[in-house]
């Protein structure tokens, strides 16, 4: 092999220098390139780590709820698109479909919520709240609907039932009805036979008696000629006591000023009549709502015939109003009213027509009452004043007006028991509460002998507790 020079050495080593540059430029350049390459995908690297990170952990790879999602995924689809459907499925299930397409699973889960705190605020017995799921709640819901369909159920079998009743009992009445109508039907009947029956009988009588008639004619002009006579001597009797009556009663008021005097007619003046007799129980009078009538108002029923008995003593204890019978007002109808009977007398019966009377009331005039001293309505012979407030109450019901003392407007005075003045010895009255007793006593009577001559002297009718009540109807219901 030649040897080398030093000018071959030279081109040679230059040449390996240029071929070395070019090596390393070459390889400067790759790494450069390489270098950026790996730079861009370690920073595509890092921002695709964390955007996994956002998505998923690895917790979240292993668990069930992962696992299950990856199975049932649809074939291309990712396991993020699968959740996806998953959660709208969810809410479309909650929402529906037509709801849930415009808002946010979240926004569904809020809405049942809310729908879970409507019904446990309208439901409050099922005691829902928003930590229970929906499906307790919501097996909640139909096991209470169930119960209300049931108890809904329950009672509509009932009237049902009911209804079933109301219809036999309606047929069952309807049956009483036709049979009352036909019960009816032949007491009618018989009713009319009767009638039939006696009709016959009048016509038979009425023959007969027109032929009595006609036989008697004679007979009955001379008495009816008699009977005229007697008619016109009565009413011209009558006329000439009407006119006494008139003056007697002029000049009373003139000597009393214008009062009553003690056996003054008007006080045997009616205030009524009975209109009907409907049983021995219940009668029927002739005043009504017009007349200011009350119930619980007391009447006495006098005689037609005989009328109200007359009066000379009114403090008398003999010789009492008493008439046929007491009755009271249990109903005021229009023109009339429903009375019942309080005591009948004995061997005496109500009549339509006879008289009725109570002091206090009358239809066109307010009296003025004094109901003075102490009162026995119990007849139990103590007297005391809560009777005297017992009888000014039913002057008052009745229409009067109660004075507290006498005076010249005073129409009417009610005395109470006459005060009793004890006897004592002289020992007993050496003691002060004896003396002291018996000073009362006579105090008492002084005072009420005063309201007597205070009456006496202004012409004023003043009667005892009994005869009040007897001429109000009421003595035998002041004992109840």
């Amino acid at each position: 092999m030649p040897a080398v020079g030093p000018q071959g050495s030279r081109g040679g080593l230059i040449t390996a220098v240029v071929i070395f540059t070019i090596l390393f430029v070459t390889a400067t350049i790759f790494a450069i390139y390489f270098g950026v390459d790996d730079s861009k995908r370690a920073e595509q690297y890092t921002m695709q780590l964390k955007r996994t990170q956002d998505i998923y952990s690895s917790q979240d790879l292993v668990s069930a709820r992962y696992t299950q999602i990856s199975k049932n995924r649809k074939p291309g689809q990712t396991i993020l698109q699968a959740a996806f459907q998953d959660s709208q499925d969810l809410a479309e299930l909650v929402n529906g479909k037509s709801a849930a397409s415009a808002m946010q699973p979240s926004a569904a889960a809020d809405q049942a919520r809310k729908a879970l705190t409507d019904a446990a605020a309208r439901v409050p017995p099922l005691n829902l709240t928003t930590s229970m799921s929906l499906v307790d709640a919501i097996n909640k819901l139909a096991n209470f609907a169930a119960e209300q369909q049931y108890t809904s159920t329950s009672l509509r079998l009932e009237q049902q039932r009911a209804a079933g009743d109301a219809a036999n009992q309606i047929k069952l009445a309807q049956q009483l009805t036709q049979k009352a109508e036909d019960d009816l039907a032949q007491a009618n009947k018989i009713k009319q036979d009767a009638l039939d029956r006696a009709q016959k009988a009048e016509n038979d009588a009425v023959l007969r008696i027109r032929e009595m008639s006609l036989a008697m004619d004679g007979e009955r002009k001379d008495h009816n000629a008699e009977l005229q006579k007697a008619q016109q001597m009565v009413e011209a009797k009558d006329r000439e006591l009407d006119q006494e009556k008139r003056l007697a009663t002029a000049l009373g008021d003139k000597v009393a000023g214008r009062r009553m005097s003690v056996v003054d007619p008007l006080l045997r003046q009616p205030d009524g009549m009975i209109s009907s007799v409907a049983s021995d129980d219940v009668v029927y009078i002739n005043l009504g709502m017009g007349d200011h009538l009350v119930p619980g108002m007391t009447f006495e029923v006098y005689n037609h015939r005989e009328g109200i008995p007359k009066q000379d003593d009114l403090m008398s204890e003999i010789n009492m109003p008493i008439g046929e019978a007491s009755i009271e007002v249990e109903r005021v109808y229009a023109s009339d009213s429903q009375c019942r009977v309080l005591k009948m007398e004995v061997g005496q019966h109500i009549n339509e027509g006879d008289l009725i009377a109570n002091l206090v009331y009358d239809r066109n005039t307010k009296y003025n009452f004094v109901i003075y001293g102490n009162f026995d309505l119990g007849q139990t012979g103590q007297a005391k004043s809560a009777d005297g407030q017992k009888i000014a109450a039913l002057v008052t019901e009745w229409g009067g007006h109660v004075q507290k003392e006498i005076n010249v407007d005073t129409d009417f005075v009610v005395m109470g028991k006459v005060p009793v003045v004890g006897t004592f010895t002289d020992e007993e009255l050496q003691d002060p509460l004896n003396r002291r007793l018996q000073d009362d006593q006579k105090a008492e009577l002084q005072a009420y002998e005063t309201e007597l001559e205070k009456a006496k002297g202004l012409s004023i009718p003043f009667m005892n507790q009994n005869r009040f009540l007897y001429f109000c109807g009421y003595y035998d219901n002041a004992q109840r």
